[in-house]
């Protein structure tokens, strides 16, 4: 499965820079709502609370839109940092965790209803049948490393790798002729969400440490056209 993703992950991103038509500058404002299963209960279990564990990441990213072919199916490689921070507390302990996020993925762009359009001029110039040219849909396949930091009596700090695969919807709109934004959603399952160590601090079974995780994800893009 690792060496599957690898594979994808390698293969977007070489055609994403083999002869482009054209190519945006994107920068994006992220929103994510994970949901990390395993380390749910461990964490409620020790607090005997119901509340979610890294309810909110708050992150930034930085990409590049490249088409390469004379229809509007192209890919959108982009590096991000994301930032999850909790505190918890009871009789017994006193915790702080967080986890940093460093990703790199190259997701696949189709605008389904404009297929065969334009693909040299971004939304901004297809003022007619707005949202038939404007919806776009996205496959993510995605690879981050992740830094978990838990702070109480001791600091305790690990990494990990983990693999993410989604699907997302957005909706490109103009506003003027060199910039457009981007109001995004999508969908990712995480794949290898291990946290070491973290199940054992809590006196809980050791398998708790690998997580089943999803995440929803929320992203504001702002896109700068650089023509050729």
């Amino acid at each position: 499965m690792k060496l599957l993703f690898r594979t994808i992950l390698i293969f977007c991103f070489y055609f994403s820079f083999s002869n482009n038509a054209f190519s945006q500058l994107d920068l994006s404002l992220q929103y994510q709502r994970p949901t990390f299963g395993d380390w749910d209960q461990v964490i409620n279990e020790v607090y005997r609370d119901d509340v979610k564990f890294f309810a909110n990441g708050f992150g930034l990213g930085a990409g590049y839109r490249i088409y390469p072919w004379e229809f509007r199916l192209g890919f959108t490689p982009e590096a991000s940092v994301l930032f999850f921070s909790d505190q918890r507390e009871n009789n017994f302990y006193n915790a702080n965790y967080q986890l940093i996020q460093l990703s790199f993925a190259v997701p696949l762009q189709i605008f389904p209803f404009d297929f065969y359009g334009d693909c040299n001029c971004p939304t901004f110039g297809k003022q007619n049948d707005f949202l038939q040219k404007a919806v776009y849909f996205k496959l993510i396949p995605e690879i981050a490393y992740q830094m978990m930091t838990y702070e109480s009596e001791n600091t305790v700090n690990t990494n990990n790798l983990s693999y993410l695969f989604g699907a997302g919807i957005g909706l490109n709109i103009a506003l003027n002729q060199m910039i457009t934004i981007a109001p995004e959603i999508s969908y990712h399952t995480i794949l290898n969400e291990n946290w070491k160590g973290l199940a054992d601090l809590h006196n809980q079974p050791v398998a708790l440490d690998k997580s089943s995780a999803n995440t929803l994800k929320f992203a504001l893009r702002i896109s700068f056209y650089l023509e050729d």
